[in-house]
């Protein structure tokens, strides 16, 4: 039997899921480590910088403004219409980005909480974001990743090259490589500058995740 739930974060689990996600509930110990607990799950994180707040990408389609400090929100954002995936910040800490099942990508006023741009072109889910300077990259379940000015809105490139969905990006420490990650088994590396690829990486035997750079290295990992 299928339960049908108006919340979003079960979908279409069956009943018998539902009661046993139930019975992990009471096992779980929310005063350990100074837990925060979420209505919905957390699909993404971004702590700011003074670490008193953190920003939390959701399923249940918001995106919070939590105090560390307290463990309550202090701002929700609204407006996508499918799981928030995905979580930018602004130097500054004015501006939220956040990516969507939806397709898109959503920029906020951390200050108001209102969506003041709404950045569209994908046709698949958006899996990663990552704020570059003036642009913002999004890695997409279309294979795709496209490379946004946030002044403007408007897309000025769109990265191919990948067969499969982009689930991963990082910035090199001077910020003139990109690195995607995905589920096609490869990592590519991009010029910012140009748009091109100048490096794939293989070797993975399933879909690559995670990544990032540290130093002058590249770390990754992938689901096997």
């Amino acid at each position: 039997m299928t339960n049908v739930s108006s919340n979003p974060g079960h979908f279409f689990q069956t009943d018998a899921e539902l009661e046993k996600q139930k019975e992990k509930e009471k096992k779980y110990n929310y005063t350990a480590g100074n837990a925060v607990k979420t209505p919905s799950k957390v699909l993404a994180l971004k702590v700011s910088q003074g670490r008193k707040y953190c920003y939390i990408a959701e399923s249940a389609f918001t995106a919070r403004k939590i105090n560390l400090e307290t463990g309550n929100a202090v701002k929700i954002f609204k407006g996508h219409d499918g799981p928030a995936t995905s979580i930018a910040l602004s130097p500054d800490e004015q501006t939220l980005f956040t990516g969507s099942w939806d397709k898109t990508v959503k920029q906020w006023d951390v200050k108001t909480g209102e969506c003041v741009k709404t950045f569209i072109g994908h046709t698949d889910f958006v899996k990663s974001i990552l704020l570059v300077g003036k642009f913002l990259f999004s890695g997409s379940a279309d294979a795709h990743i496209r490379q946004w000015d946030i002044t403007t809105g408007e897309c000025v490139r769109d990265l191919k090259g990948h067969t499969r969905s982009v689930e991963c990006l990082a910035i090199s420490e001077d910020g003139t490589k990109l690195f995607s990650a995905s589920s096609d088994r490869t990592i590519r590396k991009w010029n910012v500058e140009s748009g091109q690829a100048e490096k794939v990486y293989e070797g993975h035997e399933t879909n690559v995740f995670a990544l990032t750079v540290w130093d002058e290295e590249l770390w990754t990992g992938t689901a096997f």
